[in-house]
């Protein structure tokens, strides 16, 4: 007989597969949509990390495309405020898409089955 780790030293991976393969019904498309929750979030942490490195002091002044014009590095600048902008859109994406998603779990959460 094999000896079987226990399921906290397992990997998070090997967890999640195996909890919605043992659920049925609207417990494993539960466990899936929280799943896809935890996606969404990880998605979102991602880009506000990007913000946080692309949104700076400089890309987000007042009068910055005067300022780009009269720059030493107007192409550098240029792809300063393409980065910013990719961030911003990254950012927009990810919140969407995690408003999309977190609808599930709220909607499966009250039905009656669920709801004791």
């Amino acid at each position: 007989m094999r000896f079987r780790e226990p399921a906290v030293a397992r990997r998070r991976e090997e967890r999640l597969t195996e909890i919605p393969a043992a659920l049925t019904g609207q417990y494993a498309a539960l466990a899936k949509s929280l799943e896809s929750c935890e996606v969404a979030a990880a998605a979102l942490a991602k880009a506000e990390v990007m913000c946080a490195a692309d949104l700076t002091p400089a890309v987000l002044a007042p009068g910055v495309v005067q300022f780009m014009e009269n720059a030493r590095d107007p192409e550098g600048m240029l792809r300063k405020l393409q980065a910013a902008e990719s961030s911003l859109a990254a950012r927009r994406a990810a919140l969407e898409a995690g408003f999309r998603i977190l609808e599930s779990p709220a909607r499966l959460l009250t039905q009656p089955c669920l709801v004791r």
